[in-house]
């Protein structure tokens, strides 16, 4: 039997507008990332509609449900910590 792995899509910079194109190549995604610059909160309902999602804030972020979302995330993929973190603090 074979591992077929975990498939973790990765997007940002939406602001406000996910492109339908974009949910073709996230469909069948285990989890989404988003890293950042999302725009509208209507972005992450989709994107959630499609797996988990876990996102960031950007240096674009201005609008006051912002702090919905933090600065870092810390996730554990294949026994390894990773964080990820918004590039301009």
């Amino acid at each position: 039997m074979t591992n077929p792995g975990i498939e973790i899509g990765v997007i940002a910079d939406t602001h406000g507008l996910l492109r339908p194109e974009a949910v073709r190549y996230l469909k069948g995604c285990h989890y989404i990332l988003h890293a950042g610059d999302v725009g509208k909160e209507a972005v992450l309902e989709e994107l959630k509609a499609i797996a988990p999602t876990f996102s960031v804030r950007g240096n674009n972020e201005y609008i006051s449900w912002n702090s919905i979302l933090p600065a870092s995330h810390v996730a554990n993929a294949f026994n390894n910590n990773q964080q990820q973190t918004e590039p301009h603090q």
